[in-house]
């Protein structure tokens, strides 16, 4: 008897804004659940630790294990991107049979859909965008687009500062950013705080 797919895929590495989404769906029945690598991953200071693939491994498993998914019924499809690089090796550790595929539906549009409301949730705006889906005039614009939203309303703190093509901005503040990293690195605290203070400030700011 074949065993049913599970997929596993991320969604937001490409965006400039957030974390990333860990999603898995049955590929049969379309039932869905995401996790998301906060974006302290991602942060300078500690994004040069490349810990996000351990983490993405983790979110993987805690997805599986929420969807009641074991090793004897299912065998997973996994996206080939970077960031899943220690999820396959800790999966075929548990046993499971693991294929390194791209992902198509119904994960892809369940996730990106997930991902486009986590962006909205965050900055009370749209700026949601799938570079795969897109060329490259298309990619520069929205990266423009998304960049210009996070200057005009100073919104760093919820950025990839990590990213080699955003330290350039000198005006990060880069003493008050390092703080929160070592914060959060010690205590291992959540961004929930930071963005619920970050709607409050848009739903004034965007009135």
């Amino acid at each position: 008897m074949s065993k049913t797919i599970i997929q596993i895929d991320d969604a937001g590495w490409g965006n400039p804004l957030g974390g990333v989404l860990i999603g898995a769906a049955n590929a049969e029945t379309g039932a869905f659940v995401s996790k998301e690598i906060s974006i302290a991953y991602f942060k300078e200071g500690f994004f040069e630790e490349q810990n996000y693939p351990e983490e993405a491994a983790k979110l993987s498993v805690e997805n599986l294990r929420c969807s009641g998914v074991d090793n004897r019924s299912f065998k997973i499809h996994l996206c080939p991107g970077y960031i899943h690089s220690k999820t396959e090796k800790l999966l075929r550790r548990m046993g499971y049979k693991v294929i390194r595929t791209e992902i198509k539906e119904p994960l892809q549009t369940l996730l990106e859909q997930e991902y486009r409301k986590y962006i909205l949730q965050m900055t009370g705006v749209d700026l949601y965008y799938d570079p795969k889906v897109m060329g490259k005039t298309e990619i520069a614009a929205a990266y423009r687009k998304t960049i210009s939203f996070i200057e005009s309303h100073n919104m760093w703190d919820l950025a990839k500062t990590g990213w080699g093509s955003l330290r350039k901005y000198a005006y990060i503040r880069r003493r008050n950013i390092a703080k929160d990293y070592t914060d959060l690195k010690r205590e291992e605290m959540s961004y929930s705080d930071i963005i619920d203070n970050r709607r409050s400030f848009l739903k004034d700011k965007l009135v």
